[in-house]
């Protein structure tokens, strides 16, 4: 099975470095034209099924994608939101409390319903490996998120705690894996 992995378009929270894990941040009128840019780019591609992060970002950038063949299912599965900054959501990415626990694994951010890295992982992880139980798709969307995107990356790449964290993609861009 082929998986091409897609970040969402760009954001207003992105724009102004506010950390955007489940809060609704709208894509912008350049994240709308970048995913259609997207679109173009992935016209060769033929999906036969099409999963989505339950947040709008990712689910307009989807739908965006999939204007030309609306026969393609477009399916939201919870366990391919972003990450639940708990007290941070909403907030400069760049302040000090914020970056000192970001990259701490075993960490809840602090707040309600907070995530672990962790956390974080069992779910993607478990979600790729009901994928690939799936003997009819061929190939497969998923529309997400960069922390999601990057774990999705640690599930097909051996990489170090270091590699994790420095994996970056910038928004409407993919990557490729055979599952």
């Amino acid at each position: 099975m082929k998986i091409v992995v897609v970040r969402h378009g760009e954001t207003k929270y992105n724009k102004e470095h506010i950390v955007c894990g489940i809060s609704d941040s709208p894509l912008t009128e350049a994240g709308c034209a970048q995913a259609d840019r997207l679109r173009l780019a992935l016209s060769n591609y033929t999906f036969d099924a099409i999963y989505t992060s339950p947040l709008v970002r990712a689910i307009n950038t989807a739908r965006i994608i999939n204007v030309d063949d609306s026969r393609t299912p477009i399916t939201i599965d919870e366990r391919l939101k972003e990450r639940n900054y708990g007290d941070y959501e909403g907030v400069n990415e760049e302040i000090e409390s914020f970056t000192a626990i970001k990259w701490q694994f075993g960490m809840k951010m602090p707040g309600q319903n907070g995530e672990s890295i962790f956390q974080m992982i069992q779910r993607v992880y478990n979600f790729l490996d009901q994928l690939k139980e799936c003997d009819n798709l061929n190939t497969v969307l998923i529309v997400c998120h960069c922390g999601i995107c990057r774990i999705i990356y640690s599930y097909f790449c051996s990489i170090t705690n270091k590699m994790f964290e420095d994996y970056y993609i910038n928004n409407c861009d993919f990557q490729e894996y055979e599952l």
